[in-house]
This record gives structure tokens, C-alpha cells and sequence, in this order.
């Protein structure tokens, strides 16, 4: 079927299906969602919105991808880089690919992505293509998504002693763990209301006389809709909306996914 905003034929469902149906490994996924989405055209969940997606095969080759529809409708721009090993790269509602380096093995990009943003104006073809500011939009509440990836990166690398930021862009692509991640340890990754710091969503006047960590969706938790209000609530990794979240467990010979249904904080992972 057609897309939403012209005659682009691929959603990211539809490209995760592909890959799924098609790969077995991240590369051959990165590989077939780009070439699909370039020939026969992307389409977001906004006429402006791109994707992003973690990719982990059974070997743990770990890849992030990004992809945006192009000017046209017709055709796609797209971006992948391999995540190194030890290290934990986090994605939260906005792009974190910066600099595409043409001659880096770890990355790879859509042969029409330079000319493309040349040509409409989003680069000047001056020094690094940086995905991120040329393809990124990040002026509409940034909190909402910049304390997500504080909150993972902080935790998993605690010795790097690192300071909220309010741009999502002001923080590394990934960082390396200090030590390795047992799956419980990942599972709770997703199950934090920020405890312990100034966004603590189970403390103050809001938190109630129970520490309770919800609060109500005012525009998505990234600022209120009503007259004279404003301001951001932090948005946790679990939230009531949440439909669902998954671990997966890369084994070349047994790889497990352990899927959670409704909000990690208080399902289960089976």
C-alpha cells in the first residue's frame, strides 16, 4: 500500500519485515532495509518524521540504523554504525549518528545521501556530513529526550561521571559499559524513574505521598497544552502507554529474545 504523505511504499514495519523475513545477519539487514526504502520510496509516522532502529544479529554485531524519507517521496536517505563492542548506544526519539565518515568499515550510508542534502540545502558539502544536525530536528523539547540517554549512560558507565545535557545531541553515540551486563541488568535499564537524581519522578509535591512516578501527558510529557502553563515532565523509559519491550540475548547457537507486554517497571520478561 501506499504511504501516508505520497507514493513511497515502505514504512519501517514494513522494512523490519523484509529484513526479518530476508536476514540473518545485521549487515544483510541494513543492507535490504536501505536498498528497499531507496528504490521504492520511505514514509514516517509524520511527513517530516524519520526512524531509528537498533539491529543485533545472533553473533551480538550490533548496527544502528537511521533513515529519513527523501525530498522527493519517492526515495530514502539512510545511515548505519556499527556499535563497538563493550560499549552501549542509546536511541530516545531523536537521531544520534553524527559525523558519516565514507571511508570508516563501521559505517554505511545511501549513495545519494551527500547529493540529496547538497541539493536541497540541508548541507553546504563543507567538512563532515553530520547526520544528526543536517537530518535532525531537536528545538521541540529536547528534555524529553536527552534524559533518557543521561539516564542509560550514567548508569552503565558510572565512571565516567557524567552531567545532564539538554540537547540529545550533546552526548556520545554510545559508551563503553564498566563492566558486562547481565540481562537483569539490561531489563532494569528500562524499569527506571531516574531515583537518586534531579529528575527523580517518584519525589516532591508530584510524586505524591507514594512516590507514585506517573504523571499526566501534557503533549507527550514534553510540555503542557494548557493556557499559561508551561514547562516539561522527565519521560521515563516505562511508561503506562508502553506496549511492550524487548531484550534480546545474542547466542549464535540459542538466541533468545525475552519480550515484556505493558510497561517494563511492572511486567515481566518471559
Amino acid at each position: 500500500a501506499k504511504g501516508n504523505f505520497g507514493d513511497a511504499l515502505f514504512s519501517i514495519a514494513a522494512l523490519i519485515r523484509l529484513a526479518t523475513a530476508r536476514c540473518a545477519t545485521a549487515v544483510c539487514a541494513v543492507e535490504v532495509m536501505g536498498a528497499a526504502a531507496v528504490k521504492h520510496g520511505f514514509y514516517g509516522e509524520g511527513m517530516t518524521s524519520g526512524e531509528a532502529l537498533t539491529i543485533v544479529d545472533a553473533t551480538g554485531d550490533g548496527w544502528m540504523f537511521h533513515i529519513s524519507a527523501d525530498p522527493s517521496t519517492l526515495s530514502a536517505l539512510w545511515a548505519a554504525k556499527r556499535v563497538e563492542d563493550g560499549h552501549v548506544a542509546v536511541v530516545a526519539n531523536a537521531y544520534t549518528l553524527r559525523e558519516i565518515d565514507p571511508n570508516d568499515p563501521n559505517t554505511m550510508f545511501s549513495e545519494n545521501l551527500f547529493s540529496v542534502t547538497k541539493d536541497a540545502g540541508l548541507w553546504d558539502g563543507d567538512g563532515a556530513f553530520d547526520w544528526a544536525m543536517v537530518l535532525g530536528d531537536f528545538s521541540d523539547r529536547p528534555w524529553y529526550r536527552s534524559v533518557r540517554q543521561y539516564s542509560v549512560q550514567s548508569r552503565v558507565a558510572p565512571s565516567l561521571d557524567l552531567k545532564p545535557k539538554q540537547m540529545p545531541y550533546e552526548y556520545a553515540f554510545s559508551v563503553p559499559a564498566d563492566e558486562k551486563l547481565d540481562r537483569a541488568a539490561v531489563m532494569n535499564l528500562f524499569r527506571n524513574f531516574y531515583e537518586g537524581t534531579e529528575f527523580d519522578l517518584t519525589g516532591g509535591v508530584l510524586g505524591g505521598f507514594f512516590g507514585l512516578p506517573y504523571r499526566f501527558e501534557m503533549d507527550h510529557e514534553g510540555g503542557s497544552t494548557w493556557p499559561g502553563i508551561e514547562g516539561q515532565f522527565a519521560r521515563p523509559l516505562s511508561l503506562p502507554r508502553t506496549a511492550y519491550s524487548l531484550v534480546g540475548y545474542p547466542d549464535p547457537k540459542n538466541p533468545i529474545a525475552y519480550v515484556c507486554t505493558d510497561q517494563p517497571a511492572t511486567g515481566v520478561y518471559l
